[in-house]
């Protein structure tokens, strides 16, 4: 598994939004039906009534069809999640950019949501939730959920370990200058031994 990598930048998969694009694909094929069908011809500048409502027919469905591709590639730019070696990033927002950062020792839960669709074509949703409330963070139509979930479980695992690791050498440590302690005072010194 590539868990050597230190950072991992996560958008949300094109695939993920299959339905725009095929709705984009219908609205097309309507459009190209309503020209043939109804004679709609497009002008810049409209000289008739007629005329101007057919511009603004074929404006509106091709505008419409133009969302629906448009409405996947701004969420892409807009959001976009960074996994590194100690926390999930999630920066978000066009004009002004929010980032929110979860360390890896506030993680509580780490799951994965497929859907059928997901499943065939390798997409989900991977929520992480935090120990802290409002830090909770969701990914949509990420690919290969599965991988990234398995890599940052092991990185909290690998954190956790490392907290508890700590934490039994200083409580050896202490152990250890205690037994010193008491040694040293149940250690005769040389003048009682005389």
């Amino acid at each position: 598994m590539d868990d050597e990598q230190e950072e991992f930048v996560l958008k949300t998969s094109r695939i993920f939004f299959l339905g725009n694009y095929i709705i984009a694909f219908l609205v097309g094929i309507f459009l190209v039906l309503a020209i043939i069908s109804f004679k709609l011809t497009f002008t810049f500048f409209p000289s008739t009534l007629n005329d101007l409502l057919s511009t603004l027919t074929i404006l509106g469905i091709a505008a419409l069809g133009l969302t629906m591709i448009e409405q996947p590639e701004w969420a892409r730019f807009r959001e976009k999640f960074v996994v590194t070696m100690n926390e999930v990033i999630r920066e978000h927002g066009i004009f002004t950019r929010e980032r929110v950062i979860l360390p890896y020792a506030t993680i509580a839960d780490i799951s994965v949501h497929r859907s059928v669709i997901g499943r065939i074509l390798n997409y989900g949703t991977i929520s992480v939730s935090s120990f802290k409330s409002g830090s909770d963070m969701v990914m949509h139509g990420i690919r290969s959920p599965e991988k990234y979930h398995v890599i940052i479980q092991n990185r909290v695992n690998l954190i956790r370990e490392g907290q508890i690791r700590m934490f039994k050498e200083e409580k050896m440590e202490g152990k250890s200058e205690s037994e010193k302690a008491e040694r040293k005072s149940k250690k005769p010194s040389k003048k009682e031994k005389d």
